[in-house]
């Protein structure tokens, strides 16, 4: 601590925690074990416990919680999303030095009675005291986050599709050959906002801000990394509230950024330019090949080209525009890292990312985010959280968590260790021994 403004300042900030981890005890016995460990807490659940004829215990689960836990209580719920052993230790927003208490304990305790892998992360829920955090320029914040900062002690986060990185600047003016402007920033770039990034900047519409980037096998060793990172994180924002204006090197930055991209967006003016530019890439409309059709509709999809091989570094394909349907179909890729991908076909593909309303033909989808999806056939998915889709025909899922909000959605397929959290079931669906079913309260 360097003065008592420091104190003072951290004094302002609150901190929330949600501790996601994996334990080999039983609900009860766990909620049991938070009570002894966290005596000044009360333990909130939101699950029942129930005997079945056949005498195993069944777990029935609210499928959507509203209850928010306040400094005084700690909520446990079953997350599920990783497995039937996966819980969520969730805190309510307490201030920054008992935060620090209650990461050190709560740390020991999955040390002592949990463990955890790839698939747990520690969240972070900061705010301020009398603070609107709407202030916060974006933009800048973005420049100027430091995330190899966060690797250097995570690297297995980075491309985690939870935890996406927040640095991919977007531009609206590329494809309209505007100059660039220094004075009207916001003309030209656009920010992502969605759950599934580093930094979740959908809460600020709650005055808060959610980083997601922590986590990994045995995050829980790493106390005084995740201390160092804490304090990072909440001096940055204290000196973005202080000053929203971007600096030139900033706006050196944005420029040297929006003077590439216009560069290449050259390789993408007509289609004979792209052809020249990519001719791994086989490029039809309605599977035809001629150029001169291709130009006629080339207006229509470039935009979504270019998203594709910019930056998801899209090649070795074939891309057909259907004008019927007015939708781009991608043949034989290898899509990762994804981010918010949408309204495409995509067929005999690799997938992995963060996509919605996507449509797949025998796909192999692997660590991924698939949300309003139609799944219609030959599909292998595996270690994905799948909601709200559509399924055909022969689909497998592999260590999958299925979710469905639409009773008119049947879900169907072949399943093997995954877990199916709620949704209307197909008598043809085929499920493992290592399968969970679970129970809406």
């Amino acid at each position: 601590m360097k003065s008592k403004l420091d104190y003072y300042i951290l004094n302002d900030y609150s901190v929330g925690f949600e501790f996601e981890f994996y334990t080999k005890f039983k609900p009860d016995r766990l909620v049991g074990l938070l009570k002894e460990n966290f005596k000044n807490k009360e333990i909130l659940v939101e699950w029942k416990l129930e005997v079945d004829k056949t005498g195993k215990q069944v777990k029935k689960i609210k499928s959507k919680s509203e209850t928010k836990p306040d400094k005084d209580q700690l909520k446990l719920e079953i997350d599920l999303s990783g497995g039937d052993k996966m819980y969520e230790l969730i805190t309510g927003p307490m201030n920054f030095y008992e935060s620090q208490i209650i990461l050190n304990k709560a740390l020991k305790f999955i040390e002592v009675y949990g463990y955890t892998t790839d698939f747990s992360g520690i969240h972070l829920n900061v705010s301020k005291k009398n603070t609107n955090l709407g202030s916060i320029n974006l933009i800048k914040f973005i420049l100027d986050f430091d995330e190899e900062r966060i690797y250097k002690v995570f690297p297995e986060r980075r491309n985690n599709v939870f935890a996406a990185t927040i640095k991919n600047l977007r531009f609206r003016n590329i494809f309209k050959n505007s100059a660039f402007n220094r004075n009207n920033i916001n003309n030209f770039v656009y920010v992502y906002q969605d759950k599934y990034y580093g930094v979740n900047f959908t809460k600020m519409v709650k005055n808060y801000l959610e980083v997601r980037y922590m986590g990994g096998e045995d995050y829980q060793k790493k106390e005084p990394q995740i201390q160092e990172l804490m304090l990072y994180f909440v001096w940055f924002l204290e000196k973005q509230l202080k000053d929203s204006t971007l600096t030139k090197d900033n706006l050196d930055t944005i420029e040297e950024k929006f003077e590439k991209e216009s560069e290449n967006f050259k390789k993408f003016h007509d289609p004979e330019e792209f052809q020249k530019n990519f001719p791994d890439i086989e490029l039809t409309v309605d599977l035809k090949d001629n150029i001169e059709v291709i130009k006629t509709f080339y207006n229509r999809f470039d935009r979504v080209l270019w998203d594709l091989i910019i930056n998801y570094n899209l090649d070795k394909c074939a891309i057909n525009y259907d004008t019927d349907l007015g939708r781009l179909q991608i043949k034989g890729a290898n899509i990762t890292n994804a981010i918010e991908l949408s309204e495409l076909d995509i067929i005999d593909s690799k997938f992995k990312g963060h996509g919605n309303h996507l449509s797949f033909w025998n796909c192999e989808i692997e660590g991924s985010i698939i949300e309003e999806c139609q799944l219609y056939g030959s599909n292998y998915t595996m270690s994905a959280k799948v909601v709200d889709c559509l399924y055909g025909k022969n689909n497998e899922f592999e260590q999958c968590y299925i979710f469905s909000n639409d009773p008119t959605h049947e879900i169907n397929g072949t399943f093997k260790n995954c877990v199916l959290r709620k949704g209307r079931f197909s008598e043809e669906l085929t499920m493992d021994d290592e399968c969970i079913l679970v129970e809406e309260i």
